[in-house]
């Protein structure tokens, strides 16, 4: 609650997620997107991402099919647009059985949304972290070579954010690889960014 109290009103339903929740949604509607490194909910199949009633009880009308997989199929951040289509961003391999990689889009019942198509910079690991910018272009960063990118709606690259590559420096004793974890867009459209990174552009920076 608000004060701090437990609601018990919100009750997983018994054996819960098998695994790490990294990213919780709350949706206008009352109900609770999740993401992680999990694969079951309440002993039924959920990689990696499932759909929560207000409540807590499984929302069985969002279905990803076998869901999220590969070497280290997490999901780690997660961002809903103003059509309530669904961003999801890891270090995935897979999805539904398909290769789909590190990011992808779903319709809001979880389908795979096939036209979003992501065209992530070289060398992803993962991503870890989504914004969705006032025109819906899609502000991208984790760990691979650029760390760093703006997608259009679409998924293609956005080549008018130019954030470098190889800009991104430690302090002597870090030496890499270096990664975002986190962006926030302000009201103003300027962009924050935090990771692990301490210089840019050869300026040195807090992390």
């Amino acid at each position: 609650n608000s004060d701090g109290s437990h609601d018990t009103s919100f009750v997983l339903q018994e054996t819960g997620f098998n695994g790490a929740v990294l990213q919780i949604i709350p949706l206008l509607n009352g109900k609770i997107l999740v993401g992680g490194d999990f694969t079951y909910y309440n002993g039924v199949e959920r990689r990696g991402i499932h759909r929560l009633q207000k409540n807590g009880y499984s929302d069985d009308t969002f279905f990803i099919g076998s869901g999220f997989g590969g070497s280290n199929g997490l999901v780690k951040t997660i961002a809903v647009q103003k059509d309530n289509k669904i961003l999801v961003g890891g270090s995935f391999n897979f999805f539904n059985g398909s290769d789909y990689s590190k990011l992808i889009r779903l319709n809001v019942n979880g389908d795979f949304d096939s036209t979003f198509l992501a065209a992530l910079g070289l060398g992803a690991v993962s991503v870890r972290t989504i914004s969705i910018q006032t025109d819906n272009k899609i502000l991208v960063g984790g760990r691979y070579t650029n760390i760093f990118e703006r997608l259009n709606t679409n998924g293609n690259l956005d080549t008018s954010l130019n954030v470098g590559v190889n800009y991104w420096g430690g302090d002597g004793v870090q030496s890499g690889p270096f990664y975002l974890n986190d962006s926030k867009i302000q009201s103003d459209n300027k962009i924050l960014i935090c990771g692990n990174f301490s210089s840019y552009r050869g300026s040195s920076s807090i992390n």
